[in-house]
């Protein structure tokens, strides 16, 4: 196992110990069950080593509604391997929405179902939406579970009904999706029954009904009805966000309340005095988490736009006016912040802020030091990795620990999670302790590793960082120790973004390793630049680190989620060819075509 020297830790928790909620817990399991357990590590070495009490406590102890029969005293059937899928908590019944949503205003839920059963949706049928985040976006994902209904982000698994917004807001300005709806309606085998939901006024000449048509066939005095099912009921159909090829098809189920709990209660500290802002689409992975939130009872900010408009300054606005206590934003977004160069505590009133947590890609060790220069040192900075497969984190935060610079603090309750070669590094999950969520586990990310799910990331403990996926000159190292020299300072002041990849062709026997770079205008690429590059990961990690090529290009391609597009790019210089079909979630996949040229290339600074 791989390990670093520690650095000093830049932040300690702030509130009193006996009032974090990690700690509330880890006192509770002690007093219950005649436990010694001293830390945050303590309790989650406790949670794995014995995840049959973990997970049982767990249900109980986060109030899921409803609590379990006296005649269940085993969470999963530990005798199953992960590729066998055993279910939890079999024999009882939960809904996700009756635990997420309990409690708040339910008017429009109830009015929304109330018209869905009048057009014949029944339990197990899919629900779609074409939509934006919004407050309708919430509603109509609500009640797409709330009666046993399937949630899709998408319409590519055919719905009986689809949700349509027929505008979205992208840089101070409305923009229509009527085209886009007609477009994704005409290429559907199965013709759903479409409602527009009508989010600004645009002009359409499109014949489906619109929702306040719908809502009218709805009985306006029946009250919104859970309808409990199995945990292992299908609840949403997830996508993986296409960085490694075409978007894979992930069904979850109910259970993933549990997980959701968790984290919202007991790793993100949340109550009903919080208010989330978290800025996701609705494609993505953490739009549902910000939805399961809504579990431990915070207040949500909404946001429909560009993160960067008309500055990445204007967020800071939004966490003063509304008091913002947790905030999720990606490494990529405190980059741009960053090069504005405001000290954010300057710019606004962020004494409600009290946690900042960052996913997507990896939060680099020069960004922590930035933050706890410009933002209040209060402020609990972490970093999760996880996401799309488990609804949740696999390594996340630890509110009642300690934050070191480019690490993140701790394995989340109940996960088994270790790296599997010592040499690579990579991050498996023992499918022997499960965790409450469940994608389908027929993959090849437990082929990999038998009776376990290898994720495809590495890391090294310290307790851990984490990285990317690079095999070069015989050491292996991840992207992200590259982009931590070349983006932070003083190169983020040249340059704009930057891309990490090797090229392995058919008749190479090794690896070699590109940096591609868009240059800040007005700003020019220069041979004493590149080496000023290539010196500093010299000297920050090591010769082996050092790109054979650092080549200028006009676009870094990403998905709409704000990841890199790495394998793409790789397999595109290592075999000289575009790929037969890229996935709509890559942002501008038109730049793919100028990374082609660079498969015979040989030399640096040679004509190709």
């Amino acid at each position: 196992m791989q390990t670093t020297l520690h650095p000093q830790p830049i932040w300690h928790p702030t509130a009193p110990a006996d009032k974090i909620p990690m700690n509330i817990y880890r006192a509770h399991i002690n007093r219950k069950l005649a436990q010694n357990l001293t830390t945050s590590q303590d309790l989650h070495r406790w949670s794995v080593t014995n995840p049959q009490d973990f997970w049982l406590d767990l249900h109980d102890y986060t109030g899921i509604i409803p609590k379990l029969p006296s005649t269940i005293t085993q969470a999963y059937d530990a005798s199953l391997s992960m590729g066998k899928a055993p279910k939890f908590f079999e024999g009882a019944v939960v809904d996700y929405a009756e635990n997420v949503l309990s409690g708040k205003p339910l008017d429009k839920l109830a009015l929304v179902q109330g018209a869905l059963k009048a057009s014949g949706v029944q339990k197990g049928d899919r629900v779609g939406a074409i939509i934006s985040t919004s407050v309708w976006s919430g509603v109509v994902f609500g009640d797409g579970f709330d009666w046993g209904w399937l949630r899709l982000p998408t319409v590519a698994n055919l719905p009986k009904i689809l949700f349509a917004g027929t505008a979205s807001t992208l840089k101070g300005k409305t923009r229509s999706n009527i085209s886009k709806i007609q477009n994704v309606f005409n290429r559907l085998s199965s013709k759903p029954k479409v409602i527009l939901i009508p989010l600004a006024d645009v002009q359409s000449s499109l014949s489906f009904p619109k929702l306040e048509t719908f809502l009218s066939t709805s009985n306006n005095n029946s009250p919104l009805q859970f309808t409990r099912v199995p945990y292992s009921h299908s609840l949403y159909i997830l996508y993986t966000s296409g960085t490694t090829g075409v978007p894979r098809c992930l069904v979850h189920a109910h259970s993933t309340i549990i997980q959701h709990k968790k984290v919202s209660y007991l790793h993100n500290s949340l109550g009903p005095d919080d208010v989330v802002f978290q800025y996701s689409s609705t494609s993505w992975v953490l739009w549902n988490i910000m939805i399961g939130h809504l579990s431990a009872g915070p207040t949500l900010v909404i946001y429909d736009g560009s993160p960067l408009w008309p500055s990445p300054k204007a967020f800071l606005k939004i966490l003063e006016f509304h008091k913002v206590t947790y905030w999720d934003v990606s490494p990529r977004y405190l980059q741009e912040l960053e090069m504005t160069g405001c000290i954010p505590k300057n710019e606004a009133d962020l004494s409600a802020l009290k946690m900042v947590q960052t996913g997507g890609s990896h939060l680099e060790k020069d960004q922590y030091y930035w933050f706890y220069r410009t933002f209040p040192t209060k402020i609990h900075l972490t970093s999760v990795t996880g996401g799309t497969d488990l609804v949740t984190s696999w390594i996340g935060t630890d509110p009642a620990g300690p934050v070191y610079p480019g690490e993140i603090q701790l394995p989340m309750l109940g996960q088994d999670v270790d790296i599997a070669d010592p040499i690579t590094g990579e991050i498996v999950k023992d499918s022997g302790k499960q965790g409450g969520s469940s994608a389908g586990n027929r993959s090849p990310r437990c082929r990999k590793f038998p009776g376990f799910w290898a994720q495809h990331d590495w890391a090294s403990y310290n307790p851990l960082t984490r990285g990317g996926r690079f095999m070069d000159e015989g050491i292996r190292f991840g992207s992200s120790d590259i982009y931590s020299v070349v983006e932070g300072s003083p190169f983020n002041n040249f340059l704009f973004n930057t891309l990490r990849v090797g090229r392995r062709r058919p008749s190479d026997t090794d690896e070699s390793v590109f940096l591609f770079v868009v240059i800040q205008s007005p700003h020019k690429i220069t041979d004493t630049f590149r080496e000023s590059l290539k010196d500093a990961i010299r000297k920050g990690l090591s010769n082996k680190h050092v790109p054979r090529f650092v080549i200028e290009v006009d676009e870094v391609p990403m998905t709409v989620n704000g990841k890199k597009v790495e394998t793409l790019v790789r397999g595109i210089i290592s075999r000289g060819k575009l790929p037969e079909k890229v996935s709509n979630t890559v942002s501008d996949p038109g730049c793919l075509g100028a990374f082609q040229k660079f498969f015979g290339l040989e030399v640096q600074g040679r004509k190709v």
